[in-house]
């Protein structure tokens, strides 16, 4: 009886030797899957980039031609895809241009904010746009309230606005 339970022991130890010996030893599968993990992960890459340039591209030459609200789109469609600082640079250019200060502030503060080498600059064209955005909101009360019949009210604003930077239109 002894025989028979040392017979089927005897052969599940052959059968995982045997096993074992079909497959490849421990210390390959590691390498060999970190390689196939890398390998997968580096065209993903590369197209990412690729796809971000394409979007940037794209939104600089539609900038250029005066297109802004479509090119200022493709930039954050680029920067969606791969942010980098610079894409944040151009929007806010584009949207300066474009006339929307707000929107410029917003994205020149975000560029900033990143630690630029020409943080100098960009700080100095940040506080021309502040300085349009305080005047456009004096502009814009001065001219409600002429409108409303507050003339003196009005009148007042719009001499802040011009005393801060003269301006025909404000004569």
């Amino acid at each position: 009886m002894g025989a028979s339970v040392d017979g089927p022991k005897r052969v599940d130890k052959l059968l995982i030797r045997s096993i074992r010996a079909r497959l490849p030893p421990m210390r390959w599968l590691i390498p060999v899957l970190l390689a196939a993990f890398v390998l997968q992960t580096r065209p993903a890459h590369a197209d990412t980039k690729a796809e971000a340039r394409r979007y940037f591209q794209r939104g600089m030459r539609l900038i250029e031609s005066g297109r802004y609200s479509e090119g200022i789109a493709s930039l954050q469609k680029a920067y969606s895809i791969r942010p980098h600082r610079n894409v944040l640079f151009n929007i806010g250019r584009a949207y300066a241009r474009a006339g929307n200060v707000d929107r410029a502030v917003d994205y020149f503060e975000r560029y900033l904010a990143t630690n630029p080498r020409d943080k100098s600059s960009v700080q100095a064209t940040l506080r021309e746009l502040k300085l349009r955005q305080n005047l456009r909101a004096l502009v814009d009360e001065g001219m409600t309230a002429i409108n409303s019949g507050r003339y003196l009210e009005g009148i007042a604003l719009l001499k802040r606005a011009y005393a801060q930077r003269p301006h025909a239109n404000l004569l």
